[in-house]
């Protein structure tokens, strides 16, 4: 993945060829700090930003070039709280062709990381292509 956006479309056909969730993909152009998915399942719903990770990091470097903003983690935490379901960052790592699944709890205030400490925090993770197995782990609301 070269940017956010193919990233986000690779998500949305993946999604969408599951077949058994319900989602709408966001838009911030007119609501800021909305998450960029929007998914139910079984009644459970699930807001979900994403953020792509590219290039190769030193452990000292920032993790993302454009971090979680502090309007996108208050809504990831009200989603959490009144929504009815779960709320995750999902950090996608270019190099690795990785995807790493983060509770809105488990992120710094400031919506960055260096990177040897996200690495050494983060370890649950998914392929580019298990992407129904990173949503039965989000709804089950793991942390890792």
């Amino acid at each position: 993945m070269r940017n956010e956006h193919q990233l986000n479309s690779h998500l949305t056909v993946a999604i969408k060829s599951l077949g058994n969730y319900m989602y709408l993909k966001t838009s911030e152009k007119y609501m800021a700090g909305v998450s960029d998915f929007l998914v139910w399942h079984k009644g459970m719903g699930l807001a979900l930003e994403v953020k792509l990770c590219k290039g190769k990091k030193t452990d000292k470097q920032k993790l993302l070039g454009h971090p979680f903003s502090s309007r996108q983690i208050s809504f990831l935490q009200g989603f959490n709280f009144i929504g009815g379901g779960h709320a995750f960052g999902l950090v996608g790592m270019a190099e690795e062709k990785r995807l790493y699944p983060v509770r809105w709890d488990e992120m710094p205030t400031s919506g960055n990381w260096k990177y040897g400490e996200f690495v050494e925090k983060h370890k649950t993770s998914f392929s580019m292509t298990e992407i129904d197995l990173l949503m039965e782990y989000m709804f089950a609301g793991e942390s890792g």
